[in-house]
């Protein structure tokens, strides 16, 4: 871990654990340190460091504030953000999902259908996801 963005994440202002009001020039701060960061999923976006599911918010706008390319490493930490319809983060990570270029989305779970849907396959049914948010 990084001591800057240790040092950072101590101070309130900062604490995406805790903090669910980090304005957005603190969040601009902290994606530009984490971007340059490598495996910080683990380490800083792990779910269960945070005091409530309201904070992962704060996971979603840094995500949102880093390069295309290196949102792309995080889809699969997204996917397992769907996992209830319930938490509070559901549908923003939806509509962060579907910002991503559809070419370069990729879901071993997914097929095209031959009416043109993408749907996730699950075990108990299929789900067409991707049009209805499109």
């Amino acid at each position: 871990m990084s001591k800057l963005i240790d040092n950072l994440i101590k101070k309130y202002e900062y604490n995406i654990y805790i903090n669910e009001n980090i304005s957005g020039e603190k969040l601009d701060k902290l994606a530009l340190l984490l971007e340059k960061e490598e495996n910080n999923t683990e380490t800083y976006f792990n779910p269960l460091r945070y005091k409530s599911k309201f904070s992962w918010f704060n996971i979603l706008y840094i995500i949102e504030r880093m390069s295309y390319t290196r949102k792309l490493e995080y889809i699969p930490f997204l996917i397992e953000l769907l996992q209830d319809a319930n938490w509070p983060t559901f549908e923003y990570t939806v509509s962060l999902l579907v910002s991503y270029n559809k070419n370069r989305f990729v879901c071993p779970y997914c097929r095209k259908t031959t009416v043109g849907k993408d749907i996730i396959e699950d075990d108990d049914e299929i789900v067409d996801i991707w049009n209805s948010y499109t």
